[in-house]
Formats: structure tokens, sequence, C-alpha cells
């Protein structure tokens, strides 16, 4: 997940605050694959009788401890990322590797883990398993994060790429995908927050407008951040239209 020497970097440059160093998709790819590979292998080859394995092959109890560990499980769902996949495909396999790693039941969920997960499922568009993830994090007394909820609002956007290529502009709001209007996810992840005491700071509400603005819900927009207050207003010496 750390891996960034590719060909054509700069490696002392920190002008920035962090190393232009270019990533070598095809060794994080490779790497991600192998890793994926050996989860399907430990699964099959425990599935027949995983007692017997644990207390008889130490290879395989070795595996589990590294494989399984949430520092790897971190580190993996990182690496995922960085693969530079379209975001259907990414969904896909995000889904794949929780369910694989559940599956064995060997992963203890940490704070971190489930925050490096939520960032997966944003940036995938899984939008309903990012809910269930900050809910988690609630659950579990976990310290809210700015990132948290910004990954969740990612979810929504990412949700939405294929549907503001096809969507069709004609259609009354009512008649659009229920998955096209943010509304229901923003008011989950705000809800969220302040049962969290966590204050809608002004990034994360640009954040959220985003998710309408990109779909061309420009007043939705404004209405849902605005209240509009409307009152009689009548200029000095106005003259009664015939």
């Amino acid at each position: 997940s750390g891996f960034n020497q590719g060909e054509g970097g700069v490696p002392n440059d920190q002008s920035q605050g962090r190393s232009k160093l270019k990533w070598d998709v095809e060794f994080v790819r490779d790497a991600v694959d192998r890793y994926e590979m050996y989860l399907e292998r430990f699964i099959d080859k425990v599935s027949d009788d995983q007692s017997t394995i644990s207390d008889n092959d130490k290879t395989l109890d070795n595996m589990k401890e590294l494989f399984f560990s949430p520092l790897t499980t971190e580190n993996a769902f990182v690496a995922l990322q960085r693969c530079n996949i379209p975001t259907r495909l990414l969904s896909l396999r995000v889904r794949k590797w929780e369910s694989l790693i559940g599956q064995i039941g060997q992963t203890e969920m940490t704070d971190t883990l489930s925050l490096h997960m939520l960032e997966a499922h944003g940036k995938a568009g899984n939008i309903g398993r990012a809910i269930q993830l900050l809910s988690l994090r609630k659950e579990r007394g976990y310290a809210p994060k700015f990132s948290e909820f910004l990954y969740a609002v990612v979810a929504v956007n990412s949700a939405g790429m294929s549907l503001r290529k096809n969507r069709n502009v004609f259609l009354p709001d009512k008649d659009q995908p229920q998955i096209d209007d943010p509304t229901r996810w923003l008011d989950a992840i705000l809800l969220n927050m302040n049962q969290r005491g966590f204050e809608l700071t002004t990034p994360m509400a640009n954040r959220m407008l985003v998710t309408f603005a990109s779909t061309g819900r420009s007043a939705k927009s404004m209405h849902f951040f605005y209240r509009v207050s409307r009152q009689l207003f009548q200029k000095e010496n106005d003259v009664d239209d015939e």
C-alpha cells in the first residue's frame, strides 16, 4: 500500500509536504491480485475442516495471522484503491474482499480498519455499506473524524457517476432513479454527525452541495441547506397595475 517507487519519480522533492514519486500501477495491481488469490486459496483449504487444519498446519496458522490481521487488512484496502480501476469494478472487488475476509472471521475490527474500509466503499460508490460503517463507528464509540463523513459523501458522488452520464434530463424528479437523489443519504450522514456531536462545517456543507450540483439539481441544493423566507414587499409610491 505504500509502494510508490515508479520510474520517473522525484524521490527527494518534499516541496509540497509529500514526495512526488509516481505510482507503479502494474506493480500494485499484481500485489492486489496475489493477495486476493491467497485469500481464496486459504478459504478453500480451511472450508472442509478448519479446526483440524488450525491445530496441525502451522503454515496456515501463520497465514491466518498475517493475512487477517487488522494492519494487513487495512493496507490491502489502501492498495486496492491505488489500482486505478473503474468505479464499477472497484465496487465489486471491495464487496468481494469484505465477504472473503468475513467468511474466515479472524479479523478484528478496529478504528483505523473501519475508516479504511469506509474510504474504500466511499470511492467505490457503495453508499449503503458506507452508511452502515458510519453506524458501526457510532455504536463502537469511535471518535468522529472529518474524513469518515467525507468518505460517505464521496460514496454518494461515486454511485451517481454512471447515472450522470446517462441521465434523462427531461424526466421530472419523481421519475428519476432514487439513487440519483442524494437527499436521503445526506440526511443519514447528517443524523450520524448530529448523534456523535460532530459540527457541520462549511467545507463539509460544500461537499454535500456538490452531490446535488453534479446531477443538475442546483435548486434542490439550495433548498436542502437554506431556508427560504418569503414576505410581502411593496415599493414606496407603488402604483397599482391596471
